[in-house]
């Protein structure tokens, strides 16, 4: 780990800051910055971005209000708000939250309030805190307990009542694995143990008693107990590319729709037998042989009627379109958006560099794109964010939004996520070459007009786009938060708490030559030429307290960006008391910052 303090990280910290802050006022004045963030807020809110849930347990009842990865929840009737939660669970009369006591760093305690009255606390008996994961089974509260930063190593239990009598049910020794809790339909608790995709479940019974499920399988979906209980329901596959088996009678009882063996699971429901798939970035909602819709983009259930087995809750988000809310009726009901501001919605493929098929997605205003901006991440089986609800006013302004759905990430199946790891990661990046071509090609936009954007892992597929087209061939702008990029140095620090966990994602080149030599060649701040990158102008943001992606990174990332030769602009902006994630009203702030930078950039060059 690079050191990050005293007065010579301070004195570049305040230099960079400075350079960012330079370029946005000859761009823009504070009135504007502020009204602008006023619409990015506006737009949050309309587009239900901000979600609101109400979730009741017995004759309980409580308001959460779900921004991003925090929650603000309150008591029915309450003006009072409890903020900056990280997790909650309810039972009567009581609410178990978890919040992250050191801005960001993933440090998080657990509170139980009865009303207004603060009951007990817990701190995981160690200096490191546990997990933001909370669940309530009985007369017991579970969560996971840490070993070190972001190293999740016992599952354990207090009462309750009291927040004592810790019992340990689950240790983990593996230090490449991930574990987490999975709160399921109908209060059905599975732990999930997770190495690069390759799995291993447990059921947690209502008397803390704790079972391994298919020992043999190597990927699973837990969906949880059926209307009348019973045993355990789920989804495993033998390997990556085997088709899903169901496990327990009502999941079996379910007719399973065509073509599910081969997909991603997104959502079952077992209460209305509903199931909702994905493939190559499309969803499809089916009710056994019937399909009852397919759309572009993302949905999200409110995961406490899920585990209360209460009726479910949905929010639907197209991208161009404010987000919907929907639930079962009969079938799949969802109330039209109240406004569509990207009615252009195309989709295609595009041919990789070794011939593979890639899907990407593009929305615009109907006129003829200005710019385009292309979204990009491609690691860990996640889904690429779709909701454009960030991008609108850069739809407004002229935008056209690009997705790449590309090998790594999940937008298909397992098989197609392990593709993109290790050494897949060259065909990840060859992927979203070929996508961001495509895009260019369908919307008319060149190169010299398109910005491309990643974060956290998606910010190491923009330090390869930039280390393989320096003068801008591929495009000219890059947008990036919290960018892995010194990704040789980190992979082999084993002190650092993340490095054993992203062995077989990214490779281990303290002990393997081949992946040291691969990491040798798609690091981007070791592999960049010396020449920097001189056609490409950068903007990149950081939080000063991000465990995940030390701000370091960037630092030296700029460094190797500005290389021997002028060329366009390198900025960014080092966060103080924030980590991986931004939240609050300085989400709004800065994502107006960023956009009139951008738009003044991409749009403002001579055609």
């Amino acid at each position: 780990m690079e050191a990050m303090r005293g007065p010579k990280w301070k004195a570049r910290m305040a230099q960079e800051n400075k350079g960012f802050m330079d370029e946005l006022g000859a761009i823009a004045k504070e009135p504007e910055i502020d009204a602008t963030a006023a619409r990015f807020e506006a737009n949050s809110n309309e587009s239900e971005r901000i979600l609101t849930f109400d979730v009741t347990v017995g004759s309980s009842k409580i308001q959460v209000i779900e921004e991003g990865s925090i929650l603000k929840w309150r008591w029915d009737g309450s003006k009072k708000l409890t903020s900056m939660v990280a997790d909650l669970d309810m039972a009567e009369n009581m609410v178990v939250y978890s919040k992250d006591l050191k801005g960001g760093a993933h440090h998080y305690n657990i509170y139980a309030v009865s009303k207004e009255k603060l009951l007990w606390s817990f701190d995981g008996r160690g200096q490191h805190g546990l997990s933001s994961d909370v669940a309530i089974l009985g007369d017991r509260v579970y969560c996971l307990e840490a070993s070190g930063p972001l190293q999740y190593k016992w599952l354990v239990s207090v009462n309750l009542e009291t927040g004592h009598d810790r019992r340990v049910h689950y240790e983990e020794h593996d230090p490449s694995v991930s574990i987490g809790l999975i709160r399921a339909e109908n209060k059905c608790l599975f732990l999930l143990a997770d190495n690069a995709g390759k799995q291993a479940l447990y059921h947690i019974g209502l008397k803390g008693g704790i079972k391994r499920l298919d020992k043999e399988a190597t990927v699973f979906f837990p969906v949880g107990y059926g209307p009348k209980g019973g045993d355990p329901c789920y989804f495993f596959r033998k390997d990556f590319s085997s088709p899903w088996v169901a496990r327990g009678a009502a999941l079996k009882a379910m007719t399973l729709p065509t073509g599910i063996s081969g997909h991603g699971l997104d959502l079952v429901n077992l209460r209305e037998g509903v199931i909702i798939h994905r493939a190559h970035g499309e969803r499809y909602a089916d009710k056994g042989a019937r399909r009852l819709m397919s759309f572009w983009g993302e949905i999200q259930e409110n995961a406490w009627s899920h585990w209360n087995g209460a009726d479910a809750d949905l929010r639907l988000f197209v991208p161009g379109q404010t987000a919907v809310k929907g639930t079962f009726k009969d079938s799949l009901f969802f109330e039209k958006p109240a406004t569509v501001y990207g009615a252009s919605l195309k989709n295609g493929m595009a041919k990789s560099a070794d011939g593979t098929q890639v899907r990407w997605l593009v929305v615009a205003s109907e006129k003829k794109p200005l710019g385009l901006l292309v979204v990009g991440y491609g690691a860990y089986n996640l889904t690429t964010p779709t909701d454009t609800t960030r991008w609108r006013l850069y739809i407004e302004a002229g935008f056209a939004i690009g997705f790449a759905f590309i090998r790594g990430g999940g937008d298909h199946n397992d098989a197609w996520a392990a593709a993109g790891r290790i050494e897949g990661k060259e065909r990840g990046i060859e992927d979203f070459e070929a996508c961001v071509r495509a895009l260019q090609g369908v919307t008319g936009v060149g190169a010299d007009h398109t910005c491309i954007f990643g974060r956290s892992a998606g910010g190491y597929l923009m330090g390869l786009a930039v280390m393989r087209s320096p003068r801008g061939e591929l495009a000219r702008y890059v947008y990036t938060e919290a960018p892995y990029v010194d990704v040789l140095q980190t992979s082999t620090n084993e002190k650092l708490p993340l490095t054993a966990f992203e062995y077989c994602e990214f490779g281990d080149p303290a002990h393997k030559i081949a992946d040291f030599e691969m990491m040798l060649r798609l690091s981007p701040v070791g592999a960049t030429g010396s020449e920097g990158a001189p056609g490409v102008f950068v903007l990149c943001r950081v939080g000063l307290n991000d465990s995940q992606v030390y701000a370091y990174e960037s630092v030296k990332w700029m460094d190797v960006l500005r290389g021997t030769i002028n060329g366009e602009k390198k900025i960014l902006f080092l966060t103080k008391g924030v980590g991986h994630s931004v939240h609050g009203k300085e989400v709004s702030t800065e994502r107006a910052q960023d956009f009139l930078i951008l738009r003044n950039k991409v749009l403002s060059v001579n055609r």
